[in-house]
């Protein structure tokens, strides 16, 4: 899950923001379920993350839910059929792919044909937009997913446009039924 910018933050928030932080403290909190049992587990979780129970104990389930997301889930519903995410390793991407950019770490780099990085591809129509590299294969995920949201966020009328071309798309798989809804994506 990532926050981005709540109204109600708090110092962990930002915390949170970092895919890496996220994997390491889901991790940490998984291994003590499996070495103290359920009941140690969760009172692990409740300390780690009661600086987060805190700050969102006032907000409301909407103020949650615009700021508190899964970057993958919300980038499938914003633009359903229109996108996609595609994950391979960064040696398939140099073989079958060698054209595309891929961001890795903090540049961009063309992918390398020994690399044994995790590339998650988010295309649009079948065409590459943006291609992320990360150690970790849902870090690549949520990390091309997130850099989308914060464009789309970022350009209103891009969203608007995207959204009027998967409502045309929906209207034609449903011969423009309104009461029948495809799900696609």
């Amino acid at each position: 899950m990532y926050c981005s910018n709540p109204p109600f933050s708090h110092k962990f928030i930002s915390f949170i923001r970092n895919p890496t932080t996220a994997d390491i403290v889901e991790s940490l909190l998984g291994a003590a379920h499996v070495d103290g049992g359920f009941e140690a587990g969760q009172r692990a979780v409740y300390h780690a993350l009661k600086p987060m129970f805190l700050a969102v104990k006032g907000a409301t389930a909407e103020e949650l839910q615009k700021y508190c997301y899964h970057p993958k889930r919300n980038i499938l519903s914003e633009l359903g059929c229109l996108a996609s995410v595609d994950t391979l390793m960064q040696e398939s991407l140099a073989q079958n792919e060698p054209n595309v950019r891929l961001w890795a770490e903090d540049a961009w780099v063309s992918p390398d044909s020994g690399g044994s990085k995790s590339v998650s591809i988010l295309r649009c129509l079948d065409n590459p937009i943006l291609a992320v590299s990360d150690a970790v294969m849902s870090s690549s995920i949520n990390r091309v997913c997130a850099f989308v949201l914060a464009f789309l966020a970022e350009n209103k009328k891009f969203l608007e446009r995207t959204r009027e071309m998967k409502a045309d798309i929906q209207r034609s798989l449903t011969g423009g039924k309104q009461d029948k809804q495809v799900i696609v994506g």
